[in-house]
C-alpha cells in the first residue's frame, strides 16, 4: 500500500433504544497538502491460500489522498443502524496515485466470502477497500464511491497472471483491476444480509452513489490484465473471473442487496475520462459456476460509475445523475485459444463497456443491464476470438454484451473471429 492521509469509523453505539451509528471514510477529510501515492509492485513466486471471510491473496493500492483497507464486523444486532461511507477524499488538494503492478507466478486460492484473489488498486482522490459486516437487519443510510471535494487522477495498472486462481464462494473475485480518478475502489459491505444464503433480507435501504459528490478532477489510467496460465476458476455467487476498471470521475464496484438503491454518474469536472482498458486471455480458461457471475467485465467510463453487483433482480429502481463531461476510453479484449465459460443465471460471459457522461451497469441473476445516457462519447470496443477459442454461456445468458462504444462516439465497435 502506497498513500497517505487517513481513514477512520466513528463508533457503532448501540443505544437504549436500539438504534446505532456507522461512520467511515477512505481518504483524507482535513489534510490540504497535496498527497501523492508511490509506484507499487508485486511479485508472488509461492503459492497463497486464504480461508477467511474478507480475505484477498494479494492487495496492492497507490492511494493518492488517502484510504487503503477497512476490515470489520459488528456481531451486536440493533434495531435500527445508519450507514454513512465514503470511499474517497473530502481534502481541499488533489492526491494522484502511483503505478500499480502486481505479477502471480504461482497458485492462488481462497474459500470465504468477499475473498477476491488479485486487488490491484491505482485511485487519486482517495478510495480504496472496504468489508464489513453487521447483524442488523434494517440499515438505512447511503455509502459513496467518490470523492467529495476534490480529487485526483489513477495511475496504470497492470496484472499478469501466470498459474491457476480459485476461489469457491460467494462474492469472491479471480482478479479485480481499477484505475480510478476522483476516488471509489471496491465496496464489500454485506450489512445486515447474513451469510451466504440469506443475502436478500428485507429492510435494507442503502443508497450507494457511483462518483463524485463535488466538482472533483481525477481520470482514469491504463488498465490492463494478463491471463498467461489457469485456469481461472470461480463458484460463488457474484463471482467474477475478471474485472477491469478504468474511472474517471469517481466509482468503482460494489455488492449490492435486492432492495438497495443504485445511482450512476456523478459531479466531477474538467473531463474526467476512462483511460484504455485490456484484457487478454492466451491459451487458458477463465470459468465461473455461480449466479450473477460474468467471466470477465471490463469497462472504462468518464464522468462516474461502475458496476453494481446483485445476488437476484433488484426490487429498487436505479438512478442516472449524469454528467456533463467525461468520456471513455478503448476496451480491447483477445482471446487466443481460450475458453472463457459461465453456467451460473444471469451470467453473461463477456461485458465490455466504453461510455462518457457517466453511467454504469447492473448484474444480477437476470444478466447485465446498462444505465447511461446514450449521448456520451464512448470509444471503440474490440473483442477479438482468435484461434481455437470458445465463448459459452448456460442460464440463459448472453456469450458477449457491449454497452457503449459504438453508439455513443464515431467509431464502429469490432467483433472478430
Amino acid at each position: 500500500n502506497s498513500g497517505g492521509g487517513s481513514f477512520g469509523v466513528s463508533h457503532l453505539s448501540a443505544l437504549e433504544s436500539g438504534s446505532g451509528t456507522l461512520d467511515f471514510q477512505l481518504g483524507s477529510n482535513g489534510i490540504n497538502d497535496k498527497i501523492t501515492g508511490e509506484a507499487v509492485t508485486v511479485t508472488v513466486g509461492a503459492s497463497i491460500a486464504t480461508a477467511g471471510n474478507g480475505s484477498t491473496a494479494i492487495t496492492a493500492q497507490s492511494l493518492g489522498a488517502g484510504g487503503g483497507v477497512l476490515a470489520f464486523k459488528l456481531s451486536s444486532t440493533t434495531a435500527s443502524l445508519t450507514v454513512d461511507g465514503r470511499l474517497g477524499s473530502e481534502a481541499s488538494s488533489q492526491g494522484k496515485a502511483g503505478t500499480v503492478t502486481v505479477t502471480a507466478n504461482a497458485p492462488l486460492s481462497s474459500t470465504g466470502e468477499f475473498a477476491t484473489l488479485v486487488l490491484a488498486q491505482s485511485i487519486g482522490g482517495g478510495g480504496g477497500r472496504v468489508v464489513g459486516q453487521t447483524m442488523d437487519n434494517s440499515p438505512i443510510g447511503q455509502l459513496v464511491l467518490g470523492a467529495g471535494n476534490n480529487g485526483g487522477d489513477g495511475n496504470s495498472v497492470s496484472v499478469i497472471s501466470n498459474d491457476t486462481l480459485t476461489t469457491t464462494n460467494n462474492f469472491s473475485h479471480g482478479i479485480v483491476a481499477q484505475s480510478i480518478g476522483a476516488g471509489g475502489g471496491l465496496s464489500d459491505l454485506n450489512l445486515g444480509m447474513g451469510s451466504g444464503d440469506s443475502l436478500d433480507a428485507s429492510g435494507f435501504d442503502i443508497t450507494t452513489a457511483f462518483g463524485a459528490t463535488s466538482s472533483a478532477q481525477g481520470v482514469g489510467g491504463e488498465v490492463t490484465v494478463q491471463v498467461e496460465g489457469g485456469p481461472i476458476s470461480t463458484a460463488g455467487t457474484n463471482a467474477l473471473g475478471v474485472v477491469a476498471q478504468s474511472i474517471g470521475g469517481g466509482g468503482g464496484l460494489a455488492v449490492m442487496n435486492t432492495t438497495g438503491m443504485v445511482s450512476f454518474g456523478g459531479q466531477a469536472s474538467s473531463g474526467p475520462n476512462g483511460g484504455t482498458v485490456s484484457v487478454s486471455v492466451g491459451g487458458h480458461k477463465i470459468l465461473t459456476a455461480g449466479n450473477a457471475s460474468p467471466a470477465v467485465l471490463a469497462m472504462s467510463i468518464g464522468g462516474g460509475g461502475g458496476a453494481a453487483l446483485y445476488r437476484n433482480a433488484p426490487t429498487t429502481g436505479a438512478a442516472y445523475e449524469g454528467n456533463l463531461s467525461g468520456d471513455g476510453g478503448d476496451v480491447s479484449i483477445i482471446l487466443f485459444n481460450s475458453t472463457v465459460s459461465t453456467t451460473g443465471a444471469g451470467s453473461d460471459a463477456v461485458v465490455a463497456v466504453s461510455t462518457g457522461s457517466g453511467g454504469g451497469v447492473i448484474i444480477s441473476n437476470t444478466g447485465t443491464t446498462s444505465l447511461e445516457t446514450g449521448t456520451g462519447s464512448g470509444e471503440v470496443v474490440s473483442i477479438l476470438i482468435e484461434g481455437v477459442s470458445v465463448v459459452s454461456t448456460s442460464g440463459g445468458a448472453t456469450p458477449v454484451v457491449i454497452f457503449g462504444g459504438t453508439g455513443q462516439s464515431k467509431h464502429p465497435n469490432i467483433i472478430s473471429t
